[in-house]
């Protein structure tokens, strides 16, 4: 049954809690929920799904605010302390401690304290985004042990499903922001895109813009209803016949930098801004003057505009390092409420080609940081010379597109159709972009927990993954990246082993 299907299903039963007469007689699990509102109503219609995958019999969907609740079946608790009644009464009576971290979750099967030998399971948030990803994590971590679905009996399936074994998880993210970097013209089908950045448990997306699509309002509403924080990108510059050799285009870039916001994005509830200005090149001075400094300048002064108009804004400056390398420190002066997304700084997890022990003298990469070694020391420079700064990345190795020089659009309507035909025909590519990640994930896997350990302010990732077909296929190496920000510091092989699983969960959803 589809997403669709199933939130209509749910909706009927929760609008309409009538009681049926029952025509199985055997053991059953109902599902009880908290909220049925934003990223709650995904989690919840995932859960739905999924279980109903396993069991014959129609699974009874209860509000945990339901003085008539049956405890003497076996529950599945959905929610938080706050939105899920027998949750909280759970936390209360010490029989369950809830992680309280954002976006962590607590996830187990026990015996009732409520009736001897009977089962619950719970699946209970720190916040709404934890409930989301304790139910990927139940999915993938739990729900892998039970027999295929599509190859076994029905009876089968619902004797292993009322059979899990006791277990008890609690998690929460190392990596705050977690997401993907991309175009938005070749987002296929967007739904579907931000479906599975949910079920990989990313939280931010990154989409370049030529111009707006005019479809934006419903592609951010929806990406807020999955817990995805969404960033808008355009030029401050970038791709302009502006340079900042004179004054004269710098006052151009500053008003053209402006006016694209206020025209296109200043009026949808967007999270922050990504932009680029020109600094996408080898050389590091113009006119005896650094890159950084002249970009640090002008940044400053189209960020005071903009933060006059949208105060709180989160701002990111998209920096290529490779006009920066040593001048990083002329950037020490930034506004403080800009964050320097940085880009090409050497080899993984910057490089296109995700390899980190041989020297590989691509595009991308600054002089003398062609080495996971020297690109490792490098964005620890970078990652604590602005005091209290987050430290932002846009990690590479993945597939990746030209620019679009698009007009008016609507973004990520063409549907799976066209995203399969794009991946019969880059699937090798991607097969060998999966290979060899799998061979050197060890570097980058490093890189992230030798980072967290910086304690930066906070740490935002979004792999730049351009026409990966991610809507219609989840990669190895897209569940390896997603995974490895959840926690790097796993065991290689235990995050290997989680990442598979977790990508095989999302795949069996799409």
């Amino acid at each position: 049954m589809n997403e669709k299907n199933i939130e209509k299903t749910i909706e009927r039963i929760i609008l309409n809690p009538k009681k049926y007469n029952s025509r199985y007689e055997g053991e059953r699990f109902a599902l009880v929920y908290g909220a049925y509102s934003g990223v709650e109503k995904f989690a919840f219609n995932e859960i739905a799904s999924i279980t109903q995958d396993y069991l014959r019999y129609c699974v009874e969907i209860i509000a945990s605010d339901n003085k008539d609740i049956d405890r003497n079946q076996g529950l599945i608790l959905v929610g938080t302390v706050k939105s899920n009644k027998l949750i909280a009464e759970l936390a209360e009576n010490g029989h369950l401690k809830v992680c309280d971290k954002p976006e962590g979750y607590t996830i187990t099967r026990m015996e009732s304290p409520w009736v001897k030998e009977q089962p619950i399971i719970v699946i209970a948030g720190a916040d709404e985004n934890g409930v989301l990803y304790g139910v990927q994590d139940f999915n993938a971590r739990e729900l892998s042990k039970l027999p295929d679905v599509e190859s076994t009996s029905m009876t089968e399936l619902e004797d292993a499903f009322h059979g899990i074994s006791d277990f008890h998880y609690s998690e929460y993210p190392l990596v705050e922001n977690r997401g993907v970097w991309t175009w938005g013209h070749v987002v296929y089908d967007y739904q579907a895109f931000l479906n599975n950045m949910a079920r990989l448990k990313m939280n931010m997306i990154t989409v370049w813009f030529k111009c707006p699509p005019i479809n934006l309002e419903d592609i951010i509403s929806y990406a807020h209803s999955k817990g995805i924080k969404f960033v808008a990108g355009f030029s401050w510059g970038w791709g302009t016949p502006y340079e900042l050799e004179t004054q004269e285009d710098i006052e151009a870039i500053k008003k053209h930098s402006v006016k694209t916001y206020l025209d296109g994005y200043k009026d949808f509830d967007i999270d922050g801004i990504y932009f680029q200005t020109k600094t996408e090149h080898d050389g590091t001075e113009i006119n005896g003057k650094s890159i950084a400094s002249i970009a640090c300048k002008m940044v400053n002064e189209i960020t005071e505009e903009i933060l006059a108009i949208t105060p709180g804004i989160q701002i990111q400056f998209g920096l290529h390092a490779t006009s920066i390398v040593e001048k990083y420190v002329d950037l020490a002066d930034l506004h403080p409420e800009v964050t320097i997304t940085w880009e090409d700084a050497g080899a993984i997890p910057f490089s296109y080609n995700p390899v980190g022990k041989e020297k590989i003298g691509a595009f991308g990469l600054p002089v003398g940081h062609d080495t996971f070694e020297a690109t490792l020391e490098y964005s620890k420079k970078l990652a604590t010379f602005r005091e209290n700064a987050i430290f932002a990345i846009v990690p590479k190795g993945w597939i990746c597109t030209g620019g679009g020089r698009h007009k008016d659009f609507v973004m990520g309507v063409q549907g799976k159709r066209a995203s399969r035909r794009w991946l019969e025909k880059r699937q090798a590519d991607l097969t060998e972009k999966n290979e060899v990640w799998e061979r050197n994930f060890h570097y980058a896997k490093r890189f992230y927990s030798e980072i967290i350990d910086l304690k930066p302010k906070s740490i935002i990732a979004t792999a730049l993954i351009e026409s990966g077909m991610f809507e219609t296929f989840i990669q190895p190496s897209y569940a390896l990246f997603a995974e490895m920000l959840w926690n790097p510091k796993q065991y290689e092989e235990n995050l290997w082993e989680a990442s598979q699983k977790l990508g095989d969960a999302a795949n069996n959803r799409i």
